[in-house]
């Protein structure tokens, strides 16, 4: 990865506090894009922590709504690419770079307390960008852990680190036993979970995990804002625990715990943690189910190999695979039907939706499937079908059978997807099957008809 030192853009212009812009990037000869937002109280004349924001489809302007609010409350300012993605994991350094040089040239930026974060793919860059570049006070991993790349996984205690994942999303288990790892080298990290799929965290979350950032770079020693907000921040927390209380489970209890942890003087004077957060901390239904969940974490990620060690069967021979692997994914659906409780059902949910992403990233990918490739992602996407239909999936069945089979079978598939109303002929229309087949009679005919 390049330095943080060649600045590549100078802006024509600078966005008002509390705004949203997109600004051009010139680098490599090409447009990238990135999205600002400055706190309240902007001063152009103080320096100010900053987040670099990364989102897997390349959205910055939508990612970047889920801070606005942790940047009005610490002061931060916020910056996120529209042009990294998944995909393309080593244009995404460059990218990032440039974002990052443009930031530090044009805003008032408090360089020791420089933040990454992301989603999914977008974490996993974060956390790599982080190891690789070593100028980063701390990163928030949302709904993934690390880069499968040895060179760039933490191996010290070079920044904080927070994650946030859903009891829902397939990258539970990894999470988990990132959280038990990093805690094992004495590596400053911790975990927020919470009840939910694989999605970007909600506002709570994200300020839960930014206060613990600030939390921790006052006991660094680094400048921070936690003696001015900690009482706000303490209030803020309790409120959504006060209105959380109705419906107690693990992740309320461990917000229980960080609360006790980080506002310990509040947490000894308020009556509703002296009684209701006591007890919820003592309930010995969560603390049974708490270990319950350790042994699952385990007893997942052996599954997860598991369903590797198939997966790496197909790809190697697609088509001679693909009936075993279909009985494979249909033994866990099985087992997600049977499953006697609710922490068993949301591992067998949280392994088939690892093996759906898995199949779609290695089978299929981002970009247009090559010839060379056509018979890999046919069958990797008859097994995404078997394991959670979608349009999506069902016009990229129809393409991969236009290209791998016949054009007469895919138009004859896409009748049958509009006859039972899977697809509508509205979701046809300007879709790569258009693109592909719209000079067919009987494409037309049957577009026509429907």
């Amino acid at each position: 990865m390049k330095p943080f030192l060649t600045i590549l853009l100078l802006l024509s212009w600078l966005p008002s506090p509390g705004q949203e812009i997109v600004a051009g990037l010139a680098g490599d000869n090409k447009q990238e894009s990135f999205n600002v937002y400055l706190p309240d109280d902007y001063d152009a004349q103080r320096v100010y922590p900053v987040l670099f924001i990364f989102d897997p489809l390349g959205n910055g302007r939508a990612a970047i709504r889920h801070f606005t609010q942790v940047a009005d409350t610490f002061g931060l300012i916020l910056a996120a690419s529209n042009e990294t993605a998944n995909g393309r994991h080593s244009e995404n350094f460059d990218l990032a770079a440039n974002m990052i040089n443009a930031v530090l040239d044009q805003y008032p930026v408090l360089q020791n307390r420089m933040y990454l974060t992301g989603f999914s793919g977008g974490s996993r860059l974060a956390s790599a960008i982080a190891v690789l570049s070593g100028q980063f006070e701390g990163v928030i991993g949302c709904g993934s852990g690390f880069s499968p790349n040895a060179s760039e996984q933490p191996r010290d205690e070079a920044f904080s680190y927070i994650g946030i994942v859903g009891d829902q999303d397939m990258n539970w288990a990894e999470m988990h036993q990132d959280y038990n790892r990093l805690k094992a080298w004495r590596m400053d990290n911790s975990l927020i979970t919470f009840s939910g799929p694989h999605q970007w965290p909600e506002a709570s979350e994200i300020r839960l995990a930014f206060s613990w950032l600030e939390f921790r770079a006052q006991q660094k020693g680094l400048p921070s804002l936690w003696s001015t907000l900690e009482d706000a921040l303490f209030e803020q927390e309790l409120e959504w625990l006060k209105a959380n209380e109705i419906h107690p489970n693990v992740h309320l209890q461990k917000r229980v715990h960080r609360l006790r942890y980080m506002y310990p003087e509040q947490f000894k004077t308020d009556v509703w943690t002296q009684t209701t957060g006591l007890e919820i901390l003592d309930h010995e239904k969560l603390n049974s189910s708490r270990k319950v969940q350790e042994f699952l974490i385990a007893t997942e990620a052996e599954q997860i190999e598991q369903d590797n060690d198939r997966l790496l069967q197909f790809f190697l021979q697609p088509k001679a695979q693909y009936k075993s692997m279909s009985r494979w994914i249909n033994e866990r659906k099985l087992q997600l039907g049977l499953a006697g409780t609710q922490n068993y059902s949301l591992m067998y949910r949280r392994l088939l939706r690892n093996l759906y992403a898995n199949i779609f990233e290695q089978g299929i990918g981002y970009g247009t499937v090559a010839e060379a490739d056509l018979e890999r992602a046919f069958y990797s996407n008859e097994l995404l079908l078997e394991i959670r239909p979608s349009k999506r999936i069902q016009l990229l069945q129809i393409e991969l059978i236009a290209r791998y089979q016949r054009p007469k079978k895919a138009v004859n598939k896409l009748e049958e997807y509009l006859k039972d109303g899977s697809l509508k002929s509205d979701d046809v229309s300007g879709s790569n099957v258009a693109d592909l087949l719209g000079q067919r009679s009987d494409f037309r005919s049957v577009m026509q008809a429907y």
